[in-house]
């Protein structure tokens, strides 16, 4: 975020993408009206960075040991989720940290310090807001047209079903298609449609889906019986 960039060198190893502030697609935001990049750590996107943060974070808090290093990832944790940019994942940490509140497992000390950790990072950002700055300066830069944008690639997969629905338009062959399914839309990106379900069921058609979820089935099955 700080770089504008990625940083290369040995996270390029690690799978960090090539890219800068200026590169097509690259994810931005903006704060007190400066644009800056969303972190993207060694991802591919900074949604998947925050989805991968937030299980990993879940994960960890259940660890009984609440010393200084416990607190010091769970900090960092939600620092990343902040600089992440990701509103979704926002709205799902939230959403579990009312839920968290009302366990009746946990004691006062352990609720008092999850609520000052989410505190000091929410005051990071807010803090810097001033009677100079609008909250809408602070919490935009996202692509205000992101919604039309995401509605018009399910309605291209939707008509791609619909024209090959039992075998897809084939593995990889949906940003080929896409073209030529948003020519009259009025709306055109070149992203995937950005729903897992649906972008299996157009490129590999229900055909697809169904042995796909049938290998899943005997997967689990065989893991769970070993």
């Amino acid at each position: 975020v700080l770089n504008g960039g990625s940083l290369n060198g040995i996270f390029y190893w690690l799978g960090e993408r090539r890219f800068s502030y200026t590169s097509i697609g690259v994810a931005q935001i903006s704060y007190l009206g400066q644009g800056l990049i969303r972190a993207y750590g060694t991802f591919s996107h900074p949604n998947s960075l925050a989805g991968f943060m937030l299980v990993s974070l879940i994960v960890f808090i259940q660890n009984k040991k609440h010393n200084w290093i416990y607190w010091s990832v769970v900090f960092c944790g939600l620092l990343g989720l902040f600089l992440s940019g990701s509103r979704t994942v926002w709205g799902i940490l939230i959403i579990l940290l009312v839920l968290n509140l009302k366990l009746k497992h946990q004691n006062l000390k352990q609720k008092i310090g999850g609520m000052l950790i989410f505190g000091g990072i929410m005051a990071l950002g807010f803090g810097l807001i001033s009677n100079n700055y609008r909250i809408s300066d602070f919490i935009g830069g996202w692509d205000s047209e992101g919604m039309a944008k995401r509605g018009g690639l399910m309605i291209a997969s939707l008509n791609m079903i619909k024209d090959h629905p039992l075998f897809g338009v084939g593995a990889g062959n949906f940003l080929v298609q896409l073209p030529e399914y948003q020519r009259n839309s009025g709306v055109f990106w070149l992203q995937p449609v950005h729903n897992i379900l649906m972008l299996i069921i157009t490129e590999f058609g229900l055909v697809g889906l169904i042995i796909l979820i049938k290998l899943t089935v005997t997967s689990f099955k065989l893991r769970v019986n070993s």
